[in-house]
């Protein structure tokens, strides 16, 4: 027991030993510890001063710390002095704000170190009221210079103010530089204005900002008279083209002026193109007129304005003579050669008894004229059948006496009441179903030829002639000593002219159809088949069904006697013109 307190004593003094060596070497080798210093805070504010729409910018960059460098200081702002911070703890800098009233801010800056030691700067601030600056006024005049009748635009778009928007500017009006303004206040930057006297005037524009500054612009505006220009003569004529019975429709309306209106316009017209105007100056703008002879006239309109100036127009008009039409009876008759077999050719025969029904041929063969108004309606020489494109009158050949000129259709002058020539099978067809008719069967243009005379030789009789004496019976080429029915004391043409003479100008046969006999020769609507009769059927026969010619009848200017013939047979191909072949229209009766 003895030994072990020994043992203690001696183990406490040890530790007890160990303990002073150990705080003797610790009390040699510590030196004094350095203290945290505060940063100090410092800034500047760009601008120093401003107004209530100034962005400030705030810079702390100039703050600094003795153990802390730039980079790791934090700062926040109070940028109003009310000890609400506005910014959270940032190491950014720099930040900008703007005041919205005026008044004296004291800014705050608080920078913080590492150390979570702070300090702070405060600064004053001026807020002052923002410096009202005049307008600028600027405007346009559209047109610049114009007349007593010219509506000017005057445009303040283009002014503008430092404080307000283009929107809040308000700007009135004084057009003519009296200074009386013709407009009230407004914010409307438009305005329109005519001057109703000629001459040079200041217009002014005055312009108002929100805070009542105004400033002002002034510009020249020249009025001059009202330069009179002519008026521009037009018209129309309904229907385009027609006969002798046809009452036209001319219409001015579509004239017009720089200056006036088209009811101050006067008009007058010369229908027939003889410079001798049949009506009086009128403001009345459509008058009609029925011309009294067939022809190509020329309508003149004159147009008059307020300053009694003068312009004119003239179209073009075809006038043909109606389509006279005779009814023919139904009846029977002997078709064929019935004469002696030499005077004729084998599609003659052999003769046989046909029945006709009643219907109405055109007394007339088809005029340069009348077939005019068909072109000038559809506008155009080509035409469509059965699916095809065909043309309908060739008018670039020899003795066809049609002429387009400018789009229209006309007929040579003096020949507008020739038989039309130079026209297809299908040119006739399409002009007889545009009229709402058709072309004869051979069987009715026999039957027609004849007259109502069964056995006869021609149109008019047993024997023809070119005549002398007012007893001229048809056109055809004369040649009487190869053929004892042509009793014309000399050989050739109906006095000596080589084409179509103008349609009526022999005597009719017993129908009152003209030029039956002679002067062109006219499409039927039958195929040409040379046996035909063989097996034609008896009553109103057709043709036949196909074939690759169609029929001709009657003989023409420039063919013999004999083929002038009531049963004088030929054919041409439907698709083929010539200057001695026409038409005749036929209606079916009601």
């Amino acid at each position: 027991m003895k030994k072990l307190k020994i043992y203690l004593l001696i183990l406490a003094s040890l530790i007890s030993l160990m303990l002073l060596i150990s705080c003797g070497d610790d009390s040699s080798s510590t030196e004094p510890e350095t203290p945290n210093i505060a940063p100090t805070a410092d800034f500047t504010i760009n601008p120093e001063n401003g107004t209530i729409e100034t962005d400030f910018i705030f810079d702390a960059s100039t703050s600094s710390d003795e153990e802390d460098n730039i980079g790791n200081l934090m700062v926040r702002w109070d940028f109003d002095g009310d000890n609400q911070f506005d910014t959270e703890w940032s190491n950014e800098k720099t930040a900008t704000y703007t005041y919205n009233s005026i008044g004296i801010y004291m800014a705050k800056l608080e920078v913080k170190d590492s150390g979570n030691l702070t300090s702070e700067k405060v600064k004053e601030v001026a807020i002052n009221e923002i410096p009202n600056t005049p307008p600028v006024a600027e405007f346009t005049i559209s047109p610049e210079n114009g007349t007593v009748e010219t509506e000017f635009t005057f445009d303040a778009s283009l002014s503008s103010d430092q404080e307000d928007s283009i929107e809040n500017l308000m700007v009135r009006w004084d057009f003519d530089g009296d200074n009386q303004f013709d407009t009230e206040w407004s914010n409307e930057k438009t305005a329109t204005h005519t001057y109703s006297a000629v001459g040079i005037y200041t217009a002014k524009l005055e312009v108002k900002d929100s805070g009542e500054l105004i400033s002002e612009k002034v510009k020249e505006v020249v009025v001059d008279e009202i330069p009179n220009t002519p008026p521009v003569a037009e018209f129309t004529i309904s229907p385009e083209n027609g006969t002798v019975e046809t009452e036209f429709t001319f219409d001015a309306s579509l004239s017009s002026d720089e200056e006036d209106s088209i009811e101050n316009l006067m008009v007058r017209w010369d229908f027939d193109g003889d410079n001798q105007f049949d009506t009086e100056w009128s403001n009345e703008k459509i008058a009609t007129h029925t011309y009294n002879a067939i022809g190509t006239y020329m309508p003149k309109l004159e147009v008059k304005d307020s300053g009694d100036l003068i312009s004119e127009k003239v179209k073009e008009i075809v006038v043909s003579s109606k389509i006279e039409m005779v009814s023919i009876p139904a009846g029977s008759f002997i078709m064929g050669n019935s004469k002696s077999f030499s005077e004729g050719d084998q599609d003659e025969l052999p003769t046989h008894e046909v029945t006709i029904n009643t219907f109405n041929m055109s007394k007339h063969e088809i005029t340069n004229a009348q077939y005019c108004e068909f072109l000038n309606e559809i506008g155009s020489t080509q035409g469509n059948y059965q699916g095809e494109t065909v043309t309908l009158i060739y008018l670039e050949f020899e003795k066809c006496r049609i002429e387009e000129n400018n789009g229209i259709f006309v007929p040579e002058a003096g020949y507008e009441n020739h038989p039309v020539v130079k026209v297809s099978w299908y040119g006739a067809n399409a002009y007889c179903e545009w009229k709402g008719g058709r072309l004869p069967t051979e069987a009715e243009w026999e039957y027609a030829a004849r007259g109502g005379v069964d056995d006869r030789r021609f149109p008019l009789g047993e024997t023809i002639s070119l005549g002398t004496n007012g007893d001229e019976q048809a056109s055809y080429h004369a040649y009487p000593s190869g053929y004892p029915y042509d009793v014309n004391p000399t050989e050739g043409y109906y006095q000596g002219i080589e084409e179509a003479t103008e349609v009526g100008s022999f005597n009719p046969n017993g129908y009152g159809l003209y030029d039956m006999a002679g002067n062109v020769y006219e499409w039927c609507n039958d195929w040409y088949e040379p046996d035909y009769y063989s097996n034609s059927p008896s009553d109103n026969p057709t043709g036949p069904s196909f074939g690759t010619h169609r029929v001709l009848r009657g003989g023409s200017w420039f063919y013999y006697a004999k083929f002038c013939r009531n049963s004088s047979r030929n054919c041409f191909q439907p698709f083929k013109g010539s200057n001695h072949c026409g038409f005749r229209l036929v209606m079916n009766t009601k």
